[in-house]
């Protein structure tokens, strides 16, 4: 399997593996921090090597799993990834 590293280039995180189990059942996996979705800083997540869309009825929905307000930091897929699937996501974490 290809290496992928993960890296911050300017004020945007580049491949960073989604964590969670994948194994066709499990559809909620987190990144390492909370990530911004306002003001143009939009996420990109990547799946079999696609980006997915996001949204209601999308690929996958964005969510504060702290509640409003506690930023961004889970991504719950509409359908459960395969198992060997390789999930990644590009953002601009919130904070330092």
């Amino acid at each position: 399997m290809r290496q992928i590293n993960p890296g911050l280039i300017g004020n945007r995180l580049y491949n960073e593996p989604l964590a969670g189990t994948i194994d066709g059942a499990n559809k909620v996996f987190t990144t390492s921090r909370p990530f911004l979705r306002t003001g143009g800083f939009l996420e990109a997540v990547h799946l079999r090597g696609m980006r997915r869309s996001e949204g209601p009825g999308e690929d996958y929905e964005a969510v504060e799993s702290g509640g409003v307000g506690t930023g961004y930091d889970t991504v719950v897929f509409l359908n459960p990834p395969r198992s060997g699937d390789i999930l990644l996501i590009d953002y601009f974490p919130a904070g330092p």
